[in-house]
């Protein structure tokens, strides 16, 4: 139930209809360890990214996301290196891959938008 009171307790700059059944069913289903959180995340990215009037079961993105199964390798140099200037790498290649569509660069980072924007105050990219 609490589920459905968020899904249509916020605000978003696009008006959705509401979740399918096959969309409160998958919701339903997950043990949701990230809490309300992960929660109001993943319904936020649901509504925003969704391309239709109501949020389906394709919208939901629950768990690590698509990258669940596919490596993702990085080699550490041998003398280190500053993981802020990866992070830094990442954000700026996502902006430069969507022409500085801030949605699809945190989409490819499996950001939020706020978060993709935290970080680009943090490096000067605003």
């Amino acid at each position: 139930d609490d589920i459905r009171l968020l899904i249509f307790s916020r605000e978003f700059r696009r008006r959705v209809t509401g979740p399918t059944s096959q969309a409160i069913e998958k919701l339903m289903s997950y043990n949701w360890p990230g809490n309300v959180r992960e929660l109001r995340n993943t319904i936020e990215r649901a509504v925003l990214l969704g391309k239709q009037d109501h949020i389906g079961p394709d919208d939901l993105v629950l768990g690590r996301g698509p990258l669940d199964g596919q490596p993702c390798t990085v080699d550490l140099p041998p003398g280190g290196i500053s993981l802020q200037t990866v992070e830094e790498q990442l954000v700026r290649q996502a902006l430069a891959q969507t022409s500085n569509n801030q949605t699809k660069a945190a989409k490819l980072l499996h950001l939020s938008r706020d978060q993709l924007r935290y970080r680009m105050e943090r490096y000067g990219l605003l």
